[in-house]
């Protein structure tokens, strides 16, 4: 609440959903443009925020402390992140994907990426079996398992010709094998679909990043500025 009053009024309802997982203060108006847009999968906390934490978090501690140090300080700062925004399908199968890849590498073991995403969904279960039924849970595997079984095939696709623009044709490649799997949840949830979802998702995909950094930044800062 301490932000609300730092930010401005039509910034931290978002800032709240972006960071903090809680879009309980956004407006309809603003999830319908978000939705229009294809873009709704912003405003939750998923795989791509945990990402930027673990990216973040190793760069910072790496150097200082040695890889195996800074993976198991990265695990402690995500948990304690799972207990700052809450319980969220979507944060709770990312946070326990990107903790079991990090164990994995602390034990000299080969990722596997299925077995991961399942394990992670029967642990959310356990905790709540009626979360089958959240929307967002159902995005987040949804689209998961799209990356997961069509990325490579696209991704060869768009590299026939040239190498090119790498970065680029990486984004492309996901962002379609996403909207593929999600076309038929998108269509029965909202009865709508963006055909223009790749140019609005490729746009944000170069922004978020420093975004949610800055974002993350901010949140410690005011975490600092409250105890002080």
């Amino acid at each position: 609440e301490k932000n609300s009053n730092t930010l401005d009024s039509k910034v931290w309802p978002i800032y709240f959903s972006l960071i903090l997982a809680d879009s309980s203060y956004i407006e309809k108006d603003i999830r319908d443009d978000f939705a229009n847009c294809s873009l709704s999968h912003i405003l939750a906390v998923s795989g791509m925020h945990i990402s930027y934490i673990i990216i973040g978090v190793s760069v910072l501690l790496n150097k200082i402390l040695g890889k195996r140090c800074g993976r198991i300080v990265t695990i402690i700062v995500l948990i304690l992140y799972t207990v700052l925004t809450g319980f969220t399908p979507s944060l709770a199968r990312a946070i326990i994907m990107g903790i079991m890849t990090i164990i994995s590498n602390l034990i000299y073991r080969r990722n596997d990426t299925w077995n991961f995403l399942f394990f992670s969904l029967f642990c959310i279960l356990i905790y709540n079996p009626y979360l089958i039924t959240n929307i967002g849970l159902q995005y987040s595997y949804i689209a998961t398992i799209g990356i997961i079984i069509f990325n490579k095939h696209i991704l060869k696709i768009l590299n026939k010709r040239s190498n090119k623009l790498k970065k680029i044709k990486e984004s492309i490649s996901v962002l379609i094998s996403a909207q593929i799997a999600l076309f038929p949840l998108i269509i029965f949830h909202t009865n709508k679909f963006g055909i223009y979802f790749i140019i609005t998702n490729l746009i944000v995909g170069f922004i978020i990043g420093p975004i949610i950094i800055l974002g993350f930044i901010f949140l410690i800062f005011s975490i600092l500025n409250f105890y002080f």
